[in-house]
């Protein structure tokens, strides 16, 4: 995952393969301390890899 403020999102999708967006909410920012992996200021979106898991049998849960 990678974490980005507004003027790095375009940066930030160049490097993940397969990218997926989140915007960081307000309650979240109030209460994690989200910046920018590239200069730092106060992020606003979270990308990330998105790799869908395969689905269990029963007989593997159990």
């Amino acid at each position: 995952m990678i974490i980005v403020c507004s003027k790095h999102v375009k940066e930030g999708l160049e490097i993940i393969h397969l990218p997926h967006i989140h915007f960081i909410s307000n309650e979240d920012k109030e209460f994690g301390n989200y910046r920018c992996h590239i200069c730092c200021e106060k992020a606003d979106y979270k990308l990330f890899n998105f790799f869908p898991q395969n689905k269990l049998t029963l007989e593997n849960v159990i």
